[in-house]
């Protein structure tokens, strides 16, 4: 709510370790050098939700979004209080064109 507030850029990670699609995604793109130029020349605040084990707060968290599992990849550009819900498959090409 902080990093909204003062318009800053935020990406949300919802994720699990049980999750296979979360974890090709960490490595195919979110652990990505094209990511991590993103975030710093655009100053994205990180967040991760790990689901992994069963937490209140993550599922209505991703109800807020109308989902109930993961993954799921929301961004918030720091310019509206709108967001994106990114694919749930992600390449670095995805992350640019959703990022930029």
């Amino acid at each position: 709510e902080q990093a909204l507030e003062v318009k800053q850029p935020i990406f949300i990670d919802f994720t699990a370790k049980w999750c296979i699609t979360c974890m090709v995604n960490k490595q195919a793109a979110l652990q990505s050098d094209d990511l991590a130029k993103i975030v710093k020349e655009k100053n994205i605040l990180l967040l991760r939700a790990d689901a992994t084990n069963k937490n209140e707060k993550i599922s209505q968290a991703l109800a807020s979004y109308d989902r109930v599992s993961v993954p799921l990849y929301v961004y918030y550009d720091g310019k509206s209080d709108d967001y994106l819900i990114l694919p749930q498959i992600l390449t670095p090409a995805i992350l640019k064109e959703y990022l930029q």
